[in-house]
């Protein structure tokens, strides 16, 4: 009687724990497809415009006026060419709540791109961060994985970031992944010293083989997610080429 007590007690948790996974499931699909939703409606209101010829540079326009009236929080757009990050960025009071909420603001498990909630959103700090999830859909941050791979730089050296008053375009100059504590995420620097060597360490941990100059004036933005692995993070950085009014 036992016995039989024992299967029958295995077989509910086994039922149990099937449903309880395919909830899961069926709940990620259908916040993927809200968010794709949010993401194609984000910019085909955006009226992004890429320009080449006019500037040293290529960069992006964007118009940003409904996005705020959707979201006042909205902060920037940031776009990585061959990849599929195009999305505007939000900033609130804590790097915590854009883990779990969209554009829109809704509980949605795959976030936003976010700024961390320490930098100036109008006058670039030294270290512009950025963060997102990486989805395995391939959103958000899902495909900074692309820019490790050197086929990545035979068509792509820039990314774009726009302000709500400034048009920028950067250079990127180190991608690597490294585990989550050996993050150093750093706005501004007490001294041109330390920001100079911080530039190093940064670009000596890249997988990408880049020769660029780089300076302690720079201002430089960086990109993060998580890899797939449970202490890993891909880090991108590049240094600002190019800015002007938009």
């Amino acid at each position: 009687m036992k016995t039989n007590k024992y299967i029958f007690i295995f077989y509910i948790t086994s039922i149990i724990l099937l449903l309880y996974s395919g909830y899961l499931i069926v709940d990620w699909i259908l916040e993927n497809k809200s968010n794709d939703n949010v993401i194609e409606h984000t910019v085909s209101i955006t009226n992004i415009v890429e320009e080449k010829e006019k500037d040293k540079y290529p960069y992006i326009k964007t118009d940003f006026k409904k996005l705020l009236k959707e979201n006042n929080k909205t902060v920037g757009w940031i776009q990585v060419p061959n990849t599929n990050i195009n999305y505007p960025v939000l900033q609130t009071t804590d790097n915590d709540f854009y883990l779990t909420h969209n554009f829109n603001d809704q509980d949605n498990s795959a976030g936003w791109v976010f700024m961390d909630y320490r930098n100036d959103s109008k006058n670039l700090d030294t270290n512009t961060l950025l963060y997102a999830h990486n989805r395995l859909d391939e959103s958000m941050f899902g495909t900074l994985k692309n820019t490790l791979n050197e086929e990545w730089y035979k068509n792509n050296n820039y990314i774009y970031y726009n302000t709500l008053d400034t048009m920028n375009t950067y250079e990127v100059f180190s991608v690597y992944t490294i585990n989550v504590n050996d993050f150093i995420n750093a706005i501004n620097f007490k001294s041109d010293e330390d920001f100079k060597n911080y530039l190093t360490t940064i670009y000596d941990k890249s997988d990408i083989n880049k020769e660029i100059d780089l300076s302690s004036t720079e201002k430089i933005i960086t990109l993060y997610t998580c890899s797939g692995y449970n202490n890993e993070r891909t880090i991108l950085h590049a240094k600002l080429v190019q800015t002007k009014k938009a």
